[in-house]
């Protein structure tokens, strides 16, 4: 081989192995800097009264990845009004070198989430077979945007009964910082295959799928307690637009709109409009189970089989939604009794 082409081929091996080492270099600094910055972000939430626990802390994925394994992370939080306690069997934070502005968040394994009130002792956990969520931070590294992706979502009281059962659930939260200042916060929550362990009256116990999508000032949210937190927001004018909602349980198929806020008993107060078809057998079931007499549903029934014809829709009735009182109206028919968000005892 000539003397030249075994230089350029030395020269060669001499640069890839530079950018090689350089890489790994690099890749170690940054991969040690996302280390210590949660180290960081554990020990500041332990400063405000978080418990946090973990068994350890490795770094995997080089070349391609950094990925930081957290084994059996836990994260609990006491408060006057009830506590809290969050464990996993594995929490992975994972970016590429290049893109460590737009990091994933995954919890392996089981999860479990307790909920639990201090003076009456009931309680609720919530788990789940698989969560993840995928970060988005701006030039400024403001947090532009998440997507939350959750699958087998489950509550249960801690004796194991059933309160509702989730197939998949999809949040997507994000800000607009160049549309607005402060930028609002838009929300879009997707479900399916909802399972209630109590049938509803000419419904069933499944619901197909639902979709809420709101826009949020939370400009005015300073983080604390659940409960001080949602009375500082609702005290401040805190108002929820829900440009959508979105639902198809069995035959029924409700679209809505309108804003939301919370009345001095921390119950929904709001109003809105919905478009609604699909209806005959909800009314149905309500007489047949007793919830109405038979007089009333047969009206309700030909009154909006009269709105429908009327409709411009295809057939859907437009009716006006209004919740006051801890109850929810739609038209002249009161429909369900809401329960406060928290314990109103809790609130100043």
């Amino acid at each position: 081989m000539p003397r030249r082409t075994i230089l350029i081929l030395l020269l060669i091996g001499i640069n890839v192995a530079l950018i090689c080492g350089g890489y790994t270099a690099i890749w170690w600094i940054f991969a040690n800097d996302l280390k210590a910055e949660v180290i960081s972000w554990i020990e500041r939430r332990q400063a405000e009264g978080f418990e946090v626990a973990y068994e350890k802390v490795s770094i995997e994925g080089y070349p391609l990845e950094i990925v930081l394994v957290m084994t059996a992370p836990q994260l609990a939080r006491a408060e006057k009004d009830g506590s809290w306690i969050w464990n996993s069997e594995e929490a992975v934070l994972s970016a590429r070198p290049w893109r460590l502005q737009q990091p994933i968040i995954l919890a392996r394994g089981h999860q479990k989430l307790r909920i639990w009130e201090n003076d009456t002792h009931r309680s609720i956990e919530i788990s789940t077979r698989r969560a993840s969520a995928q970060i988005h931070f701006g030039t400024f590294q403001q947090l532009e945007e998440i997507g939350i992706d959750i699958q087998g979502f489950k509550v249960q009281t801690v004796s194991g009964k059933d309160i509702v059962d989730v197939g998949r659930v999809r949040i997507d939260a994000r800000r607009d910082f160049r549309a607005e200042m402060p930028p609002p916060l838009h929300i879009i929550v997707r479900t399916e295959s909802i399972v209630i362990p109590n049938a509803v009256a000419g419904l069933g116990n499944r619901i197909d799928e639902m979709q809420f999508y709101s826009v949020v000032d939370d400009s005015t949210i300073s983080l604390g307690p659940l409960t001080t937190t949602l009375t500082s927001w609702r005290d401040q004018g805190g108002i929820v637009e829900v440009k959508k909602f979105a639902v198809q349980w069995s035959e029924l198929n409700v679209v809505a709109d309108g804003t939301l806020a919370l009345d001095e008993k921390m119950r929904p107060i709001g109003a809105g409009r919905a478009e609604i078809s699909g209806y005959s057998d909800v009314i149905k079931g309500l007489v047949a189970e007793r919830h109405i007499n038979r007089r009333d549903g047969v009206a309700a029934e030909t009154l909006l089989d009269a709105f429908a014809q009327l409709s411009p829709h295809d057939g859907r009735v437009s009716l006006p939604i209004r919740i006051q009182d801890g109850s929810f109206f739609l038209g002249p028919l009161r429909l369900v009794q809401l329960d406060p968000i928290v314990s109103s005892r809790f609130v100043p």
